[in-house]
C-alpha cells in the first residue's frame, strides 16, 4: 500500500510507494481470467502483458524532469522484472508443457499420414529422415 502520496514516474523506484504492485493486482486477475479459458490464451497473454510492461520502464524514461541519477533504464525494467518474477516459474513450465504437447500432436500427425501413405502406396512413401530405416 501506499505510505505517502508521489508521482508514479517517482515512486516506481522508491519502497514506500509500489506501482508494481498496483500493476501486479491488475494484471493478477487478466491472467487468472485466460489461465482458466485455456493454456495458450494464457501463454500468449503473458508474453503480451510482459512486453506491454516493458514499455513502462521506456514511458518512465521518457519523463521530463525525472531524477536521472535515481530513474535509470534498468532500474525501471528491474521494477518490471520483479513484478514477473511471481509469475514466471509458472509460465516457463507451461510453455514447456504447451510446446511437448504441440511438437507431440505435430510428430503424431506425421506418423499418420507416413501411414496412411505406406498403406495407399506401399514402402515408397517419403520419410522425414529415410536414412534410419522403417
Amino acid at each position: 500500500m501506499v505510505k505517502q502520496p508521489c508521482s508514479f514516474a517517482a515512486g516506481v523506484l522508491t519502497p514506500t510507494c509500489s506501482p508494481s504492485a498496483q500493476i501486479g493486482e491488475y494484471i493478477s486477475p487478466l491472467l487468472l481470467k485466460a489461465k482458466s479459458l485455456s493454456s495458450h490464451l494464457y501463454l500468449r497473454s503473458c508474453a503480451a502483458t510482459f512486453t506491454q510492461s516493458l514499455r513502462l520502464a521506456d514511458a518512465l524514461m521518457a519523463v521530463k524532469g525525472r531524477d536521472e541519477e535515481t530513474v535509470k533504464q534498468t532500474r525501471c525494467e528491474d521494477v518490471v522484472y520483479r513484478m514477473w518474477e511471481a509469475n514466471m516459474d509458472e509460465y516457463l513450465a507451461r510453455e514447456r508443457e504447451w510446446v511437448k504437447g504441440e511438437m507431440n500432436a505435430i510428430a503424431q500427425a506425421w506418423e499418420n499420414d507416413v501411414s496412411l501413405c505406406r498403406r495407399a502406396r506401399g514402402r515408397r512413401c517419403q520419410r522425414f529422415l529415410p536414412h534410419l530405416g522403417s
